[in-house]
């Protein structure tokens, strides 16, 4: 089984600071001195320091839901794995995003257009976390 902690790295960010005028027009925010505010993504995002890391999506299997290829993710491995939830996997030590189907003891997995993901019997997958976020860039 691949370890996570081995193969990816967690990544935090730095909070980015705004002028005034920016920050007035994006976001309603009460009045600060300006020289200290900013936007702290891992605020925003909810990424807490031993539980999160980054995965970059490989393919466009989850492209309804909104996650494209090149896109990065954030998951969260201490939140249990909930019926309808999207999920980070390791299926025959790949990496995979699904929404996991869990009724019961009953689970499965399913690409975006209720395709299920059909495994061999006895594949052994494991859920590594909860996908909480998508970041995309645009240039």
């Amino acid at each position: 089984m691949i370890s996570i902690e081995s193969s990816l790295k967690i990544l935090f960010f730095h909070p980015v600071i705004f002028s005034e005028e920016i920050m007035t027009q994006c976001f309603p925010v009460p009045h600060t001195d300006s020289a200290n505010s900013g936007i702290d993504l891992n605020e925003i995002l909810n990424i807490r320091k031993n539980s999160c890391f980054l995965f970059r999506a490989a393919t466009d299997d989850m492209n309804e839901t909104g996650i494209f290829k090149g896109d990065i993710v954030v998951v969260d491995k201490s939140i249990p794995a909930r019926h309808a939830n999207i999920v980070l996997v390791v299926m025959d030590g790949e990496f995979s995003i699904r929404r996991l189907f869990k009724r019961g003891r009953v689970c499965r997995l399913f690409f975006d257009g209720n395709r299920e993901t059909k495994l061999p019997d006895g594949q052994e997958v494991a859920i590594r976390g909860v996908v909480t976020a998508c970041l995309r860039r645009f240039v």
